[in-house]
């Protein structure tokens, strides 16, 4: 996390005032106690112990992959000290089923049913029922935000690039399979930010947007540029990677 930040803010991308979280930094050193609020409902003293899982082992890598006899594969978390504090297991498709947590003395101290209850659990703990957004970039984590109701917390889902083929030139293209999780439930967030007018007019087009989808704002305002010389249309230099999504051709 340390590394991260010195690298974005060298980069001059973060600023002062923003923390960098990251859940399995924060489930990896978390004490006892913080575990157990962040468990809340799912703490449950029966269970699998953590050696169950493997030893205490100092020169382990943070997060390890292990085989497991009733699923496919396990995703081992540990503490700086070696011992094992969260156990994830995957199917066969790599994703998260149940998340179980161990105490520091390896007892079983929680089992999630799913990674979005893990997820859930985050962010309460994170708002602490304090007002807030939830601003998710991010359309392998739509369907988590969408579902998360908090009377004090706003939802707010951005779209930040097209929802269709690069080819598509109409708005009853089919949208890309990696968007439909958020295209096809943009009334699911509080907000749903889009990038520009054009995509959301393409939205509501096809009946998809609602009174709640907007277009992202300019960060600043800009006078008007005085032009000393006229130049004219037509001719020029477009510094541009030539990709279709680019629309070079419109430049």
């Amino acid at each position: 996390r340390k590394d991260a930040r010195r690298r974005l803010e060298s980069a001059g991308m973060l600023s002062p005032k923003i923390k960098l979280r990251n859940l399995w930094t924060d489930v990896r050193s978390a004490s006892d106690t913080r575990l157990r609020k962040l468990a809340g409902s799912h703490a449950a003293n029966t269970g699998p112990r953590g050696d169950d899982f493997g030893p205490v082992d100092p020169e382990a890598r943070p997060v390890t992959l292990a085989p497991d006899r009733e699923s496919p594969t396990l995703r081992l978390h540990r503490r700086k000290n070696g011992s094992i504090v969260a156990v994830e297991l995957l199917n066969s498709d790599g994703e998260t089923g149940k998340v179980h947590f161990f105490d520091l003395a390896g007892e079983h101290l929680a089992t999630f049913p799913r990674l979005t209850a893990l997820h859930y659990a985050w962010f309460d703990l994170l708002f602490q029922d304090e007002d807030g957004y939830l601003i998710c970039d991010s359309q392998f984590l739509a369907d988590t935000v969408a579902a998360y109701r908090r009377e004090k917390v706003v939802t707010v889902q951005v779209l930040h690039n097209t929802h269709l083929g690069s080819e598509s030139t109409s708005p009853f293209a089919p949208v890309t399979r990696s968007k439909w999780g958020i295209v096809s439930q943009l009334d699911a967030f509080d907000v749903a930010a889009i990038l520009t007018r054009g995509q959301v007019d393409d939205l509501e087009t096809i009946g998809a947007a609602g009174p709640t989808t907007v277009v992202i704002p300019n960060s600043r305002s800009f006078t008007p540029i005085r032009r000393e010389v006229e130049r004219p249309a037509g001719r020029g230099v477009i510094l541009a990677r030539l990709s279709p999504q680019k629309r070079p051709e419109d430049a």
